[in-house]
């Protein structure tokens, strides 16, 4: 079957590009981190009385949040610089000096598959990137969780991308009606800490040794105004961001320093408000998990 000549020049064609922007991906996604533990230590600090509540919980939130999505912004615009701009014609090259292109993050399908925007031309000249963008978008719409992490599946990514745009990531609710209730167990022989939501309590809580009525504190929870969990969703932003910043700068630039998934939880055991999450980390009722390979071609 003769092949169809692409319709713009592959002028980056079996090269990769260098990951202008991941040094500075790096140091976000490391300062994300250290805010999530402060968070998490201003939480726990509350909850055993040594201060009246969490301080500058907002606002440590806000820089979490922000600051993670920002990272997709910044892999968005090293894809155009270093796979689409290479070998396009002039108008598109004017329209990015200009700021005209739209070099958001591609999340949403419409994104890919409409040749107004620039991660079409990846269909052509970049199809293993076209591929994989296409699969996290799938994943993002049919909420897959990523192998390794638990806790919320892949859609919670754009409720963070809504929250961040409606300004609304820093607002910051505590909740302590019994809907909300959380509980407060800690192990003093090994400085075990669990935080229980009331829909796992009773579910999981007789796996823990040691833990039982006596030994449980209800504390209240801390929520955004759209009633995410504080300290769940900051801690889904860390660890899905680092992933998949990792999974796309690995096999799509050159090589270059990388994040490892750090343990951002040590001696800490935290269950947050998912029915799908046990002990250690250990899923009681796991989600299809996101495993990223090249689609089937649709006949």
């Amino acid at each position: 079957m003769k092949r169809q000549k692409a319709p713009f020049p592959l002028s980056n064609f079996g090269s990769l590009p260098s990951p202008k922007r991941k040094l500075g991906i790096n140091e976000k996604l490391l300062y994300c981190q250290s805010q999530y533990m402060t968070l998490m230590k201003e939480i726990i600090a509350s909850y055993r009385g040594q201060i009246d509540s969490p301080r500058y919980l907002g606002q440590i939130a806000e820089t979490i949040l922000s600051g993670t999505r920002e990272c997709f912004d910044h892999l968005g615009m090293d894809i155009i610089e270093g796979h689409v701009l290479p070998g396009a014609d002039e108008k598109l090259r004017r329209a990015f000096r200009l700021g005209r292109l739209k070099t958001y993050f591609p999340f949403f399908r419409s994104q890919l598959e409409q040749p107004k925007f620039p991660f079409h031309r990846l269909k052509q000249i970049r199809r293993s990137l076209y591929d994989e963008l296409e699969l996290l978008i799938e994943a993002t719409e049919q909420n897959f969780a990523i192998e390794g992490l638990s806790g919320d599946g892949l859609k919670t990514l754009l409720v963070v991308r809504k929250m961040v745009n409606e300004k609304k990531h820093s607002h910051v609710l505590r909740y302590e009606g019994q809907s909300q209730q959380k509980y407060f167990f800690e192990r003093a022989r090994d400085g075990l800490v669990c935080v229980l939501t009331s829909d796992v309590r009773g579910t999981l809580g007789h796996r823990i040794e040691g833990l039982d009525e006596a030994t449980l504190k209800s504390v209240p929870g801390y929520r955004f105004s759209n009633g995410q969990d504080v300290w769940h969703l900051c801690g889904f932003c860390v660890g899905a961001t680092t992933w998949i910043m990792n999974r796309f700068y690995d096999r799509h630039f050159q090589s270059s320093p990388r994040i490892e998934l750090q343990d951002i939880t040590p001696s800490l055991q935290v269950l947050p408000p998912s029915p799908i999450l046990g002990v250690h980390g250990v899923p009681v009722d796991p989600r299809p998990t996101l495993v990223i390979t090249k689609p089937t071609p649709k006949k």
